[in-house]
């Protein structure tokens, strides 16, 4: 516990029960003599360090590198969470239990329905006209885009859990630095 003492010319010093009853100099030239311990109870009392130290510390945590990046990290988390989500949200929206074993079903059921003699005459069109443009078949265009989807809701999620763990590993270091 210390005690202000004040010289003449205004400047206060911070004296001790140690220093009871000694001289001690000042700044502007002058000698003080610290009062006995009976007049050191006299005094106010001088701030305590470690209390002003402990604000100042836990401002200079996040003053320099910690603040900046924790803001940067932490955006990044939140965009490419939001990216996950939507992502995956647009994954699941598609349907893909529609199959080439079912499109496969779903032609023999079309040409079970035709009698022979017309699936003869379309056969016939077959050999005149060609079979046209080869296009794949819509449900395996969307099957590729619901696989793509998922891959980029992995990718941003993998993104989204290494910045959370970065921002969380800035935020503990910060509060590591304020406790010292």
């Amino acid at each position: 516990m210390g005690y202000l003492l004040t010289c003449e010319c205004g400047r206060e010093h911070t004296v001790t029960r140690s220093q009871a009853g000694q001289v001690i100099p000042c700044v502007c030239g002058q000698s003080i003599r610290v009062p006995t311990l009976r007049g050191l109870s006299k005094l106010p009392l001088a701030p305590d360090p470690s209390a002003s130290a402990g604000t100042s510390t836990s401002r200079s945590a996040w003053a320099g590198w910690r603040g900046p990046t924790l803001s940067l990290t932490t955006a990044i988390f939140m965009i490419a969470t939001a990216a996950c989500l939507w992502f995956s949200l647009q994954r699941y929206m598609i349907d893909t239990s529609y199959t080439t074993e079912t499109e496969i079903a779903a032609g023999n059921e079309l040409f079970d329905v035709y009698a022979p003699e017309e699936l003869s005459l379309v056969w016939n069109d077959y050999e005149k006209f060609g079979l046209g443009r080869k296009t794949r078949p819509q449900f395996y265009l969307w099957e590729r885009y619901a696989k793509q989807r998922q891959r980029y809701a992995v990718t941003s999620g993998s993104i989204a859990a290494f910045f959370g763990l970065l921002s969380i590993g800035i935020w503990l270091s910060a509060r590591l630095k304020a406790a010292q």
